[in-house]
C-alpha cells in the first residue's frame, strides 16, 4: 500500500481497504495520514486496516472481492517472486475476484541512461540494462537523494503470470509516459474465475 497514494482514495470512494506492506515505516506514514481531520471526518480512516504483510507470502484469512498492487510495485519482484505473490494474491481473491495491476514497460529503443529534469532542483535519473532486465532510478531533489532498484516487465511478461496463476485477463490499457519516452505506463485486470 506504500504511504496510501491509492488507498486513501479507494477508502474515500467507499470501499473497505486492507492495506498491506512490507515496510513498518511506510505503514507509519499511512497512519499518519489516516490521523489527519479531513480522513477523519470523511469516515475514511474507519474504512482502512493496516498489516504488515510481505506481498510474496501473505496469509490473511479472508477473500476479497479485488487485489490492488498499483504503482509498478510488482516490478521490485525477481521472476520467480512476481508468480509467488500472483499466486498468493490469486488464492486471497474470491470467485469473480479482480487483480489490478501496473507496470512501467519500458520499450527496447529506451536509453541505457537518461536525466530529466522534473522542477527547478528535481531530476529523475534513469539507469537501463536491458540485458539483465533491471532498471535503477536516482531521484535527486537539493541535496537528498532517493534510489530505486526495479525489474524490467513487459505486459507478456505479466501476462503469462497472470494465465499461470488461472487467471483470466479482462482489461488492459497502456498510456504513453508523456514526460519519458519509450515509457508505457500498462495497468492490467485481471478476474478469478475459479
Amino acid at each position: 500500500c506504500g504511504s496510501g497514494r491509492v488507498t486513501v482514495p479507494l477508502a474515500a470512494a467507499g470501499h473497505r481497504v486492507l492495506a498491506t506492506d512490507l515496510s513498518i515505516d511506510v505503514l507509519s506514514l499511512l497512519a499518519e495520514r489516516l490521523t489527519e481531520r479531513r480522513v477523519i471526518q470523511l469516515g475514511i480512516a474507519d474504512r482502512v486496516e493496516i498489516r504488515q504483510a510481505d506481498m510474496v507470502s501473505f496469509d490473511i484469512k479472508e477473500s476479497f472481492k479485488a487485489v490492488c498492487l498499483p504503482m509498478a510495485s510488482i516490478s521490485l519482484l525477481n521472476p520467480e517472486q512476481r508468480r509467488a505473490a500472483i499466486r498468493c494474491m490469486t488464492a486471497h481473491m474470491a470467485i469473480g475476484g479482480t487483480l489490478i495491476t501496473s507496470i512501467d514497460h519500458v520499450l527496447p529503443e529506451a536509453a541505457e541512461t537518461s536525466t530529466i529534469q522534473l522542477q527547478p532542483d528535481t531530476y529523475l535519473t534513469e539507469e537501463i540494462d536491458h540485458a539483465d532486465r533491471r532498471r535503477r532510478t536516482i531521484l535527486r531533489c537539493r541535496d537528498q537523494e532517493h534510489v530505486s532498484e526495479h525489474h524490467l516487465v513487459t505486459p507478456e511478461d505479466l501476462v503469462n503470470d497472470l494465465k499461470e496463476a488461472s487467471l483470466f485477463l479482462a482489461a488492459q490499457c497502456s498510456t504513453p509516459d508523456p514526460v519519458r519516452p519509450h515509457h508505457i505506463s500498462v495497468t492490467l485486470g485481471a478476474v478469478n474465475r475459479r
